[in-house]
């Protein structure tokens, strides 16, 4: 996994602000190496998973990579469990000393209990805590979801040094079931309310193209490293939504045997989106030591379209064209340990939430501004890293709050959030792993006709700690014993309903380890979380549904294999 900070927009496809995740796909390698694992923890969580990998021939200019896990697993909310088998396999081919070929693959599949939150008020705007493990829904509520990922990437590098990458990938997604949601308030009196079950099927197929070009050379005397690419994505999504007539449950004494009720006719619909687009990035060193330019682009565009499927009558489109995302950035070296560094990203994100007109949202606009430090000591052993940001954009996707259905978002107006953050993580001591981070973030409405100078996303702490300590005895009796402990806080959050606010205090989860190496090859591990079972809600929603309790006190053992 890496962690991308900054508007992503470059080289994934429109800019997203805030950064992303770039999940990166193992690969295939030339020595024999075999992992395995095995959990078992609260609420009948299993999980096991293998990941082998070596040459398939002696000289290993073929290599292959098999991997899979299996996850069954239980809650502390009635009812809900989940089922989740992935495989994933790869082949990596020399073709030539500079040529590399690999192709593979990934199998998810999911089938799980649909559970949508609790409740949060009563129909006098009371907030009534229901019991952690409360769920108002039905063993019908349930939902399956599959994909195939499929994929192939060929990289050549020139004797110049220039590296040459052209990479393609199919991804099929299905996805069928049942939700059951809340859609009153409860009645304080009887514990009544309204509920009414939706069923939904789709499937999806997503065709990516990329091909990139790095180029390195030398200017000002230093070396110089300049990237330039386009990429091509195809999808389309065909999905249904089929409403029951509304009927009555209790929130107090659910009952779970209800039959599943009757569907309307369902109206398939159509979405298709095309986007094409042209980057370029430079690390420009100017002839200074201490000093590095990033300057970058992405031009996009875009086309969305949305039909009936029954009548073929179209109901939405949208299109952008040749729209230009710059980037800039400076990093200064002040000292061989410490960087300091200054952003500027534009986001332009094209959206296809649907309103409930059915008409898509407008691509989300705005820009980001970033500054930080970020430091190596003790010869990479220990990393520092602070920032403070700024995001302004506008037309957010926002969902409508106990909307019900797929047509249930609407754009936001201008929308800022800034913000603070420190980490520090690393090894300051033979045997120990310390982290430590701290993030403070403020949103708020700019520019909103109906919300402005309100917070955008109360349910999001301004104020977040983290901090963890592992050390791991090296010599003597207590040699392979691991000890571990670690706090997680979070500063009061909350929801406005009616005017009413519903905070969620502040709090703190603290958890603990032990481990300990068994064999050179095997480990074993032990861990509690939230030890002190504190209740708190992970998440406030609306007035009917999507409020969720944080979990109780909970363990997990793990055994590890490495050969």
């Amino acid at each position: 996994i890496e962690i991308m900070r900054g508007p992503a927009g470059l080289f994934h496809s429109a800019g997203d602000p805030g950064g992303s995740i770039n999940l990166v796909r193992k690969r295939a390698l030339g020595r024999f190496q075999a992992k395995g694992a095995l959990q078992y923890g609260s609420w009948e969580n299993y999980l096991a998973e293998v990941d082998v990998t070596g040459p398939i021939l002696e000289d290993g200019r073929l290599r292959g990579r098999l991997a899979g896990s299996y996850q069954n697993k239980e809650s502390f909310v009635d009812l809900y469990e989940q089922e989740k088998p992935t495989v994933y396999g790869t082949l990596e081919a020399d073709l030539t000393e500079s040529t590399t070929f690999s192709i593979g693959g990934i199998y998810f599949e999911q089938d799980k209990h649909q559970f949508q939150g609790l409740p949060l008020v009563d129909t006098d705007g009371r907030w009534i805590r229901l019991s952690r493990d409360t769920n108002i829904g039905a063993p019908w509520s349930r939902g399956h979801e599959d994909s195939t990922d499929l994929f192939a990437e060929l990289e050549h590098v020139f004797d110049n040094r220039m590296a040459l990458k052209v990479s393609g990938r199919q991804v099929d997604r299905a996805r069928r079931g049942i939700v059951n949601y809340v859609v009153s308030a409860i009645d304080p009196v009887t514990g009544d309310v309204d509920a009414q079950a939706w069923k939904f099927d789709g499937y999806s197929k997503d065709t990516v193209l990329d091909a990139n070009l790095s180029i390195p050379m030398r200017l000002f005397g230093q070396r110089q490293q300049f990237l330039v690419g386009t990429d091509y994505t195809y999808s389309e999504e065909v999905s249904s939504w089929a409403s029951s007539a509304r009927f009555t449950m209790n929130a107090f004494d659910p009952d779970h045997d209800i039959a599943e009720p009757a569907f309307s006719d369902a109206s398939p619909s159509l979405q298709e989106t095309w986007q094409k687009g042209a980057y370029a990035q430079g690390n420009i060193k100017p002839g200074i030591d201490w000093l590095t330019l990033v300057l970058g682009g992405r031009m996009t565009w875009w086309d969305y379209t949305r039909e009936d499927k029954r009548t073929g009558v179209r109901t939405s489109e949208n299109e952008v064209d040749a729209e230009f995302t710059p980037k800039a950035g400076l990093v200064f070296d002040l000292t061989p340990e410490i960087s300091a560094y200054g952003s500027y990203s534009a986001i332009f994100e094209p959206q296809t939430s649907l309103d409930p007109s059915g008409k898509v949202i407008k691509p989300r606009e705005g820009e980001q501004f970033e500054v930080g430090l970020k430091g190596e000591f003790l010869d990479g052993q220990l990393l520092v890293h602070m920032a403070a940001f700024q995001i302004e954009d506008r037309n957010r996707a926002t969902f409508i709050e106990d909307c019900v259905g797929n047509l249930c978002y609407e754009a936001a107006g201008l929308v800022r959030a800034r913000g603070f953050e420190a980490e520090l993580s690393g090894s300051p001591l033979p045997g120990l792993q310390l982290f430590a981070g701290y993030a403070f973030t403020e949103t708020e409405y700019i520019d909103d006709p109906d919300n402005e100078g309100d917070s955008y996303a109360p349910y999001l702490p301004k104020h977040m700690f983290n901090l963890s300590g592992l050390y791991t005895f090296e010599d003597g009796d207590l040699d392979g014993l691991s000890l571990g402990a670690g706090v997680r806080g979070r500063g009061a959050y909350f929801n406005t309903i009616a005017d009413n606010r519903y905070t969620q205090d502040a709090f703190a989860l603290f958890d603990a380890r032990i481990g300990y190496a068994l064999t050179e090859n095997l480990s074993a591990q032990f861990a509690v979380n939230n030890i002190f079972d504190e209740e708190y809600y992970e998440r406030l929603g609306g007035s009917t549904r999507n409020n969720y309790w944080g979990e109780p006190r909970n363990f997990m053992l793990t055994m590890r294999g490495t050969w």
